[in-house]
């Protein structure tokens, strides 16, 4: 008897140091809450009526889509240097890029707290991890041939040379020119409330 009030003494302390760090974590989550709550008075994010950001990559997305002349160099991962290069259409293409969404919730159903991607508005679920690459190469023929590999793909919206000590230089006009406009700062909706 005496060997499990010993037991229980002991499993009662962990409970009670348990509760102690429990509650010395709250006091902390509790401590930078308020302090962000603090921040979100005097440092509010800002609300902007136009982003720059965005802009830029919605005329990138529409010249992708446009198949536009580009000039795609391959290097080497280990050293940097330029292994080969081609004239090429639109951007490198990751090869792990899918047609179908990847993701879905396990068994099929879409309840519980369950993520699945979306599709970028070019239709294609996009690579996050790989470099693997498919390029669009033009040959001598004017033809466009898939080409694959593993390596490190730069691709110009313009012509390249490359020098004999493998440094790249501009050689054209680019085929692609953003219009950059600036965001300005505008003040933010007020929240709706609630009925």
């Amino acid at each position: 008897m005496k060997k499990f009030l010993g037991i229980l003494a002991v499993a009662v302390l962990v409970v009670a140091a348990c509760d102690v760090k429990s509650n010395s974590e709250i006091a902390d989550q509790n401590r930078v809450q308020d302090q962000q709550a603090h921040y979100a008075t005097v440092q509010p994010i800002p609300y902007f009526d136009f982003s720059m950001d965005r802009d830029t990559l919605v005329q990138i997305y529409k010249a992708k889509n446009e198949a536009r002349t580009t000039h795609s160099v391959v290097t080497s991962q280990g050293t940097g240097a330029v292994l080969w290069d081609c004239p090429s259409i639109g951007f490198p293409l990751p090869a792990d890029t899918q047609l179908t969404n990847g993701l879905q919730p396990f068994g099929g159903n879409a309840t519980g707290l369950t993520s699945i991607e979306q599709a970028e508005p070019n239709g294609l679920y996009s690579s996050k991890n790989t470099d693997a690459t498919y390029v669009l190469c033009i040959g001598d023929d004017g033809k466009v041939s898939p080409v694959y590999t593993e390596q490190k793909v730069n691709a110009f919206p313009f012509p390249v040379t490359i020098s004999a000590d493998g440094t790249i230089k501009r050689a054209g006009s680019s085929s692609i020119a953003i219009d950059v406009k600036s965001g300005v700062e505008g003040t933010a909706p007020e929240p709706t409330k609630a009925p």
